[in-house]
């Protein structure tokens, strides 16, 4: 059987909801509540400052491996670099027998 992966880039959106009193519908929690991943790769280009306690939060969510990468950009929309940080990490995958899902959620405007 293949091996279930789950892509995602963190969001503004789903590192709020580690410190919101109120659950936000973020989108890799409400993911990760709803489907079941043997693996979770996350990229995140925020400070780690501000990725980790999300990480540490999303963790206590889900029993689902969760590895988290940082990832340097030049800005939040270039396409390039999200497209370059993103290949180097699903290339690993190329030859493995992997069901690969990549989140993809709404982010900023010129998204």
């Amino acid at each position: 059987m293949a091996e279930k992966v789950l892509f995602s880039w963190v969001g503004d959106t789903d590192l709020r909801a580690a410190i919101s009193d109120m659950p936000l519908d973020a989108p890799i929690s409400s993911t990760l509540a709803n489907f079941s991943f043997d693996r979770v790769i996350l990229l995140c280009s925020y400070p780690k400052a501000r990725s980790t306690p999300y990480i540490e939060w999303l963790k206590r969510q889900t029993v689902d491996a969760i590895e988290s990468y940082q990832e340097t950009l030049v800005s939040p929309v270039d396409f390039e670099s999200i497209f370059h940080a993103a290949d180097k990490h699903l290339s690993a995958f190329k030859k493995a027998n992997a069901d690969i899902s990549i989140l993809l959620s709404p982010g900023t405007p010129a998204m």
